[in-house]
């Protein structure tokens, strides 16, 4: 592990850990996830990898007491102004 190597600080986060803390309970299915992130955080996504992902993230933020914006996933998507 190249963090590990680094000494740089991770944890790693079961799937079943992130999926107790966006839906309370688990072992919930992908749909219940997507339609969980849509209800707390109004963000809809068709990938339910990307769902993980920004599950992830809001996961992090809690952890870490941090309520900015910082990371792409958690910004509001815009359309291209060109």
């Amino acid at each position: 592990m190249a963090l590990y190597d680094l000494n740089v600080p991770f944890i790693e986060i079961p799937p079943t850990q992130l999926k107790k803390f966006v839906t309370g309970k688990g072992t919930a299915k992908k749909e219940h996830m997507l339609m969980e992130v849509l209800d707390r955080w109004h963000e809809k996504f068709f990938d339910d990898n990307i769902c993980d992902a920004f599950s992830l993230v809001q996961l992090g933020r809690a952890i870490t007491n941090t309520q900015e914006e910082t990371c792409w996933l958690t910004r509001r998507r815009q359309s291209p102004t060109w």
